[in-house]
């Protein structure tokens, strides 16, 4: 008798319960391996800005021609607004950010 009892107090779900718990559970796997991607993406962004940074600076030490430099600038703004967008989507990015360096990408660059 013990065992008929057992049974009888076992939850039992319908197939719209199970396929709705399973669609939940779903989505949440969907959702960690985008934050994932995420994560990645500006961490790999963040990577690139450094290195344009970098070159900037080491450009900026050397006696190169102007244009070499300011393809060098070029990139690091391109790398920095890329960072930016992925950080930030649906932001707007800063006026400056599009027409030129701003005051803080220029103390960045300069440390």
């Amino acid at each position: 008798m013990a065992r008929n009892e057992r049974k009888a107090k076992t939850p039992t779900f319908s197939n719209e319960e199970l396929a709705a718990a399973l669609s939940q559970f779903n989505q949440g796997v969907s959702d960690t391996r985008e934050h994932e991607r995420s994560r990645k993406a500006i961490a790999k962004a963040e990577r690139i800005r450094n290195d344009a940074a970098t070159e900037v600076k080491r450009l900026l030490d050397m006696d190169v021609p102007a244009q070499e430099r300011e393809a060098a600038e070029n990139g690091y703004r391109e790398a920095l607004q890329a960072l930016q967008r992925l950080s930030n989507p649906g932001e707007a990015l800063p006026i400056d950010a599009v027409d030129g360096v701003t005051d803080a990408e220029e103390d960045t660059i300069s440390e």
